[in-house]
């Protein structure tokens, strides 16, 4: 298979930091100088246009899959305030190679490597953008399906090295590069179809990542945005009449709040339902056009999602819902 990708990314920015004034507990008035905060307004975008080469081969048990891809990543940073202009351009080749044996009892063990580049449109102190994050990939596993059954359940060891991760300075509206982040983990998931309407997904995920190299002084540090734990499980039920529907529960576990690892976040548990309709079961005129009703974080639980520093952290997304109609074709 021979393919080509373009995507292009833009961000508007306006933004002020600083330290606040102290205030007086009982007046509410600031004690000390009062400070003065100028506001920055930048433009940050990145183009990135790749060929992609792929070749999935199988003989008798083995499945090899071979694929390579060449990208050019073009990232700038524009500032409205000072007229500054920051542009960078890096051109990347990456690979993945994938090995599988299927055994007759369903148990397909396997072992894969992959290369990634991932754009950051992220600028320093001087306006400067970071250089895009690279990652390498080892992964090892097992897929079992019994016979006769679309059942089907998977074990994943994984480790990953990520090089050139930015991340934000504690005071100030700029980023720096962190250095190195290593993540080892498991995964473990089972799809199964326990009746002709009735079918399960569950999942779990362990995760230990760490900062190797680390340019702030955090080596062995875990950084922020890395849960230890994350689990989740979906029920998915078709109805008569073209309706079908699904619940499912996800837990995200404890995680730093900074990445000198001084405050935990706590965990939660958060409910999604979906429901489905074919319009067909309508009217066999409307052949093909569906509609789709998702609601995420159904109880609408409050709850802080992440920190970047421990004086900047955000909630999580409250309750949504979101009607979708779409056409097959």
């Amino acid at each position: 298979m021979l393919g080509a990708e373009y995507h292009r990314f833009t961000n508007n920015l306006l933004d002020a930091s600083g330290v606040a004034s102290m205030l007086n507990a009982f007046s509410g008035e600031a004690v000390g100088p009062r400070y003065n905060y100028d506001f920055t307004r930048s433009q940050r975008r990145y183009y990135q246009s790749a060929v992609y080469l792929q070749d999935e081969m199988k003989g008798s048990r083995w499945h090899l899959d071979l694929a390579g891809r060449y990208d050019r990543i073009v990232s700038q940073n524009d500032s409205d305030l000072t007229g500054s202009k920051h542009r960078r351009q890096d051109n990347h080749s990456r690979g993945r190679a994938a090995l599988l044996y299927a055994f007759d009892n369903g148990i397909s063990p396997y072992l894969s490597y992959s290369q990634a580049i991932t754009p950051q449109v992220l600028a320093d102190a001087s306006g400067n953008l970071l250089k895009p994050t690279r990652a390498e990939q080892y992964e090892a596993g097992i897929k079992y399906q019994p016979n006769a059954t679309y059942d089907l359940y998977s074990l994943t060891l994984y480790d990953l090295t990520q090089k050139d991760v930015g991340t934000r300075v504690i005071v100030g509206s700029y980023f720096e590069p962190a250095g190195k982040v290593h993540s080892q983990g498991i995964e473990l998931e089972a799809h199964n179809q326990l009746t002709p309407r009735l079918s399960t997904l569950a999942s779990y995920t362990y995760s230990k990542v760490r900062f190797k190299d680390s340019i702030e002084g955090n080596q062995e540090h875990t950084p922020i945005l890395t849960p230890q734990n994350m689990a989740n499980a979906w029920l998915h039920y078709t109805f008569d009449y073209g309706l079908s529907g699904g619940a499912g529960i996800r837990y995200i576990g404890k995680q730093w709040a900074d990445n000198e690892n001084t405050t935990r976040l706590l965990s939660v548990t958060l409910f999604d339902i979906s429901v489905r309709a074919d319009l067909a079961s309508v009217n066999s005129k409307l052949k093909g056009a569906w509609l789709q009703l998702n609601a995420n974080n159904l109880t609408n639980r409050k709850y802080v999602a992440t920190c970047y520093t421990l004086n900047n952290c955000y909630w999580g997304a409250q309750r949504s819902v979101v009607a979708t109609f779409g056409y097959d074709f």
